[in-house]
């Protein structure tokens, strides 16, 4: 088994792409795409806005937004929300 690809698009991730392809024995003249998997994100809570509803949701964790109840217990609802940080889109 080979090591994943590393992260970005560099001279080292080309050379594995052409390993890979041959490997594989891709067609040379056949259609080929190359691209970076960028919807890895930090793991970090943002405040959002919802017009429709008129409130704050703290976006960031796994599932749906948490609601803002109240700015006094914005760092206690981080704080318990922690836990499911999410790292996909």
């Amino acid at each position: 088994m080979s090591p994943a690809f590393s992260q970005g698009i560099s001279p080292q991730v080309l050379e594995r792409a052409h390993k890979y392809l041959n490997d594989y024995q891709y067609p040379a003249d056949r259609p080929l795409a190359l691209s970076v998997d960028d919807t890895k994100l930090l793991p970090a809570f943002r405040p959002y806005f919802i017009g429709s509803h008129n409130k704050w949701f703290l976006v960031g964790a796994a599932g749906e937004p948490l609601e803002i109840s109240d700015l006094g217990t914005l760092e206690e609802q981080i704080e318990q929300a922690r836990s499911q940080l999410a790292t996909k889109l």
